[in-house]
C-alpha cells in the first residue's frame, strides 16, 4: 500500500436503510488505515458512506452517500465534503479524464489485514 499511497483517496461503505453518521467501528478504520498510510494524510483521506433506499412499494430506489473527513485528531469528528457532479452529457467539460488502473481488492494487502485486526460486529 506504501507504493500506491499517493493514488489513495479513501474508502468507502455501503449499507442499507441506516443513517450516514460514522459508527465507531467505521471510525476506528479510519484511524488504521490513516495511520497505515502515514500522518500527512489525516484530513486529506475521506470516508465515503453510501446508503440504498427503497420507495413503500419497492418501485423506486435511491442512493443517498456522503464524502467525510476527520476535523480532529482522535478521528471522532467528521465533516462532510462538498461534492461537485459534472454532466457529462453537456458539451464542453474538460473535467473528466480517465486513469488506468484497477480498485484495490479488499482480500488483500493492507486493507485486509486492517479490517481483520478490527473485533467482528
Amino acid at each position: 500500500m506504501e507504493k500506491q499511497s499517493p493514488e489513495v483517496v479513501g474508502w468507502y461503505r455501503f449499507r442499507r436503510n441506516t443513517g450516514l453518521q460514522t459508527s465507531l467501528r467505521e471510525q476506528v478504520l479510519h484511524q488504521r488505515l490513516v495511520r497505515r498510510l502515514g500522518q500527512g494524510y489525516g484530513n486529506f483521506f475521506l470516508l465515503a458512506l453510501f446508503r440504498g433506499c427503497t420507495s413503500s412499494n419497492d418501485a423506486t430506489h435511491s442512493m443517498e452517500h456522503v464524502f467525510l473527513r476527520s476535523t480532529d485528531p482522535a478521528f471522532k469528528y467528521y465533516s462532510a465534503v462538498p461534492l461537485r457532479i459534472v454532466n457529462l452529457g453537456e458539451p464542453g467539460h474538460s473535467d473528466y479524464h480517465m486513469y488506468p488502473g484497477s480498485a484495490a481488492s479488499i482480500h488483500q494487502g493492507a486493507f485486509c489485514e486492517v479490517l481483520n485486526s478490527l473485533p467482528p460486529e
